[in-house]
């Protein structure tokens, strides 16, 4: 029996979806603050946490993205 093969990971792909998670959370913030509503009351409520959380995120895929390069 034949295994399947693993799926190749592309420079691009890898790109694209390093600078999408360093992005589209700012994009989204944006979008939350350009038309407030109850959004913008949970995020000013948990923004600390989120803070740290898009932080560790962005170290997170810089360092995976610098190192697979």
């Amino acid at each position: 029996m034949n295994s399947p093969a693993a799926p190749v990971r592309t420079d691009a792909a890898l790109a694209a979806a390093a600078i999408a998670l360093i992005v589209l959370p700012l994009v989204g913030l944006a979008i939350k603050l350009a038309w407030p509503g109850w959004m913008l009351f949970f995020v000013m409520m948990v923004s600390p946490v989120l803070l740290i959380g898009y932080v560790v995120q962005v170290i997170c895929e810089s360092v995976e993205y610098l190192l697979a390069a």
